[in-house]
């Protein structure tokens, strides 16, 4: 088989987590929506100290070590879901949920508002995490017993609260409901029931057709049949290479018990006359034009996966192509990034809402300034892949201004 489809999305999670959410660089911005004085300094500075609090949680958790994983199951199976935990020490904690443990559902807005997730937990971590008067008697056989690491079906459940009362403290009238339970336990009852203000997992999708729940269209879907080609072609390939360097022999049967040795300078008796070994067939495959289209499904899966985009200055420098060529060419695969990338932003977005519920309720934001005290935020992204979708825009402009004067 071949490595280029894993390479290819190697690549792919790099571009996105150097190009959309680099712990290097500053990607995104805090602004008040609808605010006409953007230029007062009491609101700036508020803004800035917000947004170093964000950053600080995000270095402190382990967004950055997860969104990678993120990323390539995107790629290749167009949605990645992510739980999100409070911690008393870094506000937030992810974790990421493997694909085809989970089902989701959404809302007549297309919003992800219902999940179901099943997952194996241990005895130590069920009744560290729900306590003893929680967990079944099965569980607790197996503290008893020291079989703390024996493994438990559990599944969580979230989805909208119809008792929903925002004027009350209670976790039970919160917005969205949550129940754990363990499914081979014969107890009537839950591991826990509690509920959330805000829905507790981050879902990035790629595009979704119409009225589905699940992504149709992502680089993975569309590389398949080039992937699929491209590991038949291999196959083929070292099939006939096979035969050219080691082929099938025959020969008169007194050579039965000859032993051939694999040496340049080997030699095998003949038998009365005359006759030697011979290769039964001859195979003189055209390799070169093999290898040509398997290095044309090799670039197609790699522009599949955005790869000459993330590395398009490196690609196009070697052609001796110019600047303006550069930048067309940019222009050119940010629109057939453009979807995807507003997706990923969208995912974000909701990261940053939970974590500034989290903020407010722990009473960890400065006091805001009263002229904006009321009024919502807004995320604006600035990095690298976000600049360039925007420098879409500002060329043609840019163009068009050239061409009046």
């Amino acid at each position: 088989k071949d490595s280029a489809p894993l390479i290819a999305l190697r690549n792919f999670s790099s571009g996105m987590m150097s190009g959309a959410t680099s712990p290097a660089t500053n990607w995104f911005k805090i602004k008040i929506r609808e605010y006409e004085n953007e230029n007062s300094f009491q609101v700036k500075t508020w803004c800035s100290r917000v947004e170093n609090i964000f950053r600080d949680i995000f270095n402190s958790s382990n967004l950055y070590r997860i969104l990678p994983s993120v990323y390539k199951q995107l790629g290749v199976f167009g949605i990645s879901v992510f739980a999100m935990i409070s911690d008393e020490e870094s506000i937030l904690r992810c974790k990421l949920l493997p694909i085809g443990s989970y089902r989701i559902a959404k809302n007549q807005k297309g919003e992800v508002d219902t999940i179901c997730r099943v997952y194996m937990e241990t005895a130590r971590n069920l009744f560290d995490q729900f306590g003893e008067e929680n967990v079944s008697k099965n569980v607790l056989s197996a503290i008893h017993s020291n079989r703390y690491e024996e493994l438990f079906e559990v599944v969580h459940f979230v989805e909208p609260n119809k008792d929903f009362n925002p004027a009350s403290v209670w976790a039970k009238n919160k917005e969205f409901v949550s129940v754990y339970y363990e499914t081979e336990s014969k107890e009537e009852k839950f591991l826990s029931k509690s509920g959330f203000s805000r829905f507790p997992y981050a879902v990035f999708e790629a595009e979704v057709n119409g009225e589905d729940v699940y992504p149709s269209d992502c680089p993975g879907i569309n590389a398949l049949p080039d992937v699929k080609q491209l590991m038949s072609m291999v196959i083929d390939e070292g099939k006939a290479v096979k035969k050219m360097i080691s082929p099938t022999y025959k020969g008169p049967a007194s050579l039965k018990n000859k032993k051939m040795i694999d040496a340049p300078a080997a030699f095998i008796e003949e038998d009365e006359n005359g006759r030697g070994l011979s290769p039964i067939y001859e195979v003189n495959p055209r390799v070169l034009e093999v290898d040509s289209i398997i290095d044309k499904l090799k670039e197609s899966i790699k522009e599949i996966f955005y790869n000459d985009l993330f590395s398009m200055i490196l690609n196009t420098a070697e052609r001796s192509r110019t600047a303006t060529e550069v930048n067309e060419l940019k222009e050119e695969k940010m629109v057939l990034l453009s979807p995807l990338l507003q997706q990923i932003h969208n995912g974000l977005i909701h990261i940053m809402n939970w974590v500034f519920d989290e903020l407010v309720m722990l009473d960890l934001l400065p006091e805001a300034p009263v002229e904006i005290q009321g009024k919502n935020l807004e995320i604006e992204f600035v990095s690298t892949l976000a600049q360039a979708q925007k420098a879409v825009k500002i060329s043609a402009m840019e163009r068009f201004t050239t061409f009046t004067i």
